[in-house]
């Protein structure tokens, strides 16, 4: 029971780390945009309004389900390998730190280049970070948990694989949420950006 106890409270110490250096990535990223200079905010600006286009137009939402399935593979089979190495943890954080830049670097160019109306456009994308966010935390710390585990030799390793399999059906639904509903949304909202 004790054994169970002290566990559990790694894996609370690993999630709140986790978002810890989720939070720091978030602001980065939102720092990081702020400080950019005229030429690459341009750019952005840019870049946002032929998305903004294709979106009214359209987009593919196969093709963004794909894209978003992907991304967040590479980043749990680098979180999954991470398990097997004994300072793994740190590129879990890392992977976490990449995943809260993204978030705050995109929230802060919508709502920079188009108010308002950016904040609905952000929120459009909270169903699918509102299932892989935490999917993303509480994976880290299973990871971390099991790298640890492994050193003191009381790691199961078929329950590292089914959580890992649980972690993908997650990032899955996160996918689809965001290659269709959140495309949906979006197409919406620029067609009356543009209108």
């Amino acid at each position: 029971m004790e054994e169970r106890n002290t566990a559990g409270n790694k894996n609370t110490v690993f999630v709140a780390l986790s978002t810890l250096v989720l939070l720091i990535g978030v602001v980065l990223g939102s720092v990081y945009l702020v400080k950019m200079g005229a030429d690459a905010e341009e750019g952005l600006r840019g870049y946002l309004e032929g998305f903004a286009q294709t979106a009214a137009q359209g987009r593919d939402g196969n093709e963004i389900f794909k894209r978003a399935l992907i991304s967040n593979s590479i980043m749990l089979a680098v979180m999954f390998a991470a398990g097997f190495f004994r300072f793994g943890m740190f590129a879990s954080a890392a992977v976490i730190a990449r995943k809260g830049f993204i978030v705050g670097f995109t929230a802060a160019s919508f709502m920079k280049c188009y108010g308002g109306m950016g904040i609905l456009i952000m929120a459009a994308q909270l169903p699918a970070l509102l299932a892989a966010v935490p999917a993303f935390l509480f994976y880290s710390a299973v990871s971390a948990g099991f790298a640890l585990g492994r050193k003191e030799g009381n790691s199961s390793f078929g329950a590292y694989i089914l959580f890992t399999v649980i972690i993908l059906a997650v990032f899955c639904a996160a996918a689809a949420a965001e290659g269709y509903l959140t495309t949906a949304i979006m197409k919406f909202l620029f067609i009356k950006i543009n209108a």
